[in-house]
């Protein structure tokens, strides 16, 4: 006899943290094709800067409406990446540092697969014919809405989904023609007066809480930007080559965070956290950059992009350099005085 609908949803759910997914909760689909007025006046003042796939959102969703008339359910799933910091600062060569997400393998990837051992659980569970299609970060999917709506966390000021533990989270997204039992939005909201991340944010890209602009956010500067970036910004990139996790890093829901149970995502699958510079200014082809970052997500800026960013940084560290010596020799100066 097959299972009725909410326990195959409460199976749904418990067989997603069998594979490794830390939470997971599951919406109707027309919460997947709703439109959204903040994302809208959010393009209209260009904060997606380069970014047009962002600003072709709504066509984008359009096209994925069309694709899925039969669409019911879709299962929102949050999976951890997080891992103790390993960052040495030992090396006498100098390096920048990789935003935690990408020290491993490419997570799509990595989640893709999770995703696809999930999906034939499901399958194999239900005895029958149903369509499942998955989805990491690519489609023009609200994911943190669609969490949210699911009750696995909050918004944060920041941007990021917040969880119980933290927001060191992917999310990832089966949709299906399953009628389910669906989750209400949580009540767990607890940003208060808080503004740690926006105090914090090197270039001010939190324009004021909940709103980001993409333009000024070093993740963004560091991997989606195309061309040159302007001076003021460059130099509060400090040491930052591939990302940015200040804003994540000093909320305080992430003092415990939980580990993740796949090694595709610890450092030591990928690139770790430090990347040595010259090494990057180096790379004379593409193909020497494909062959160095294989299964990462260092390959998303592209040569050009890196070996920016490597620039940047080197000048950075050189100029942090300049000022400790000054103001040492100021110091040894002022004591020659007394």
């Amino acid at each position: 006899m097959p299972l009725g609908r909410p326990s195959l949803s409460a199976w749904i759910k418990a067989s997603a943290k069998e594979v490794g997914f830390y939470s997971a909760g599951i919406v109707p689909a027309s919460f997947l094709f709703e439109k959204d007025s903040s994302l809208a006046e959010w393009n209209q003042k260009d904060y997606a800067g380069t970014m047009a796939y962002m600003k072709a959102f709504d066509k984008r969703l359009e096209r994925l409406r069309s694709s899925f008339p039969t669409a019911k359910s879709v299962i929102v799933l949050t999976a951890s990446y997080y891992h103790p910091d390993e960052l040495s600062r030992f090396t006498l060569q100098p390096t920048g540092r990789i935003a935690r997400y990408a020290r491993g393998k490419d997570y799509h990837k990595v989640l893709k697969k999770k995703l696809k051992i999930l999906s034939q659980k499901i399958r194999e569970k239900v005895g029958e014919e149903i369509m499942l299609r998955h989805f990491v970060d690519t489609g023009p999917l609200l994911e943190r809405r669609l969490a949210r709506l699911a009750g696995l966390g909050f918004i944060g000021k920041n941007t990021t989904l917040i969880t119980p533990h933290g927001s060191y989270f992917f999310l990832a997204e089966l949709v299906t023609d399953l009628e389910l039992e669906y989750d209400k939005e949580g009540t767990f909201d607890g940003c208060g007066r808080c503004t740690l991340c926006i105090d914090a944010c090197p270039t001010a890209a939190i324009r004021e809480p909940f709103t980001l602009d993409a333009r000024r956010c070093i993740s963004y500067l560091t991997i989606e930007h195309k061309g040159q970036i302007e001076e003021g910004l460059a130099r509060q990139m400090g040491d930052w080559v591939f990302g940015c996790d200040v804003c994540i890093d000093v909320c305080p829901f992430n003092a415990n965070p939980i580990e993740t149970p796949w090694e595709e995502l610890k450092p030591s699958s990928g690139v770790g956290g430090e990347l040595l510079l010259e090494p990057i200014l180096s790379l004379q082809n593409d193909e020497e950059l494909r062959v160095r970052f294989q299964g990462t997500p260092l390959l998303r800026p592209k040569r050009e992009g890196l070996q920016r960013n490597a620039s940047i940084v080197l000048e950075n560290l050189e100029g942090e350099q300049h000022g400790r010596e000054g103001k040492e020799q100021h110091g040894t100066t002022q004591s020659a005085r007394h």
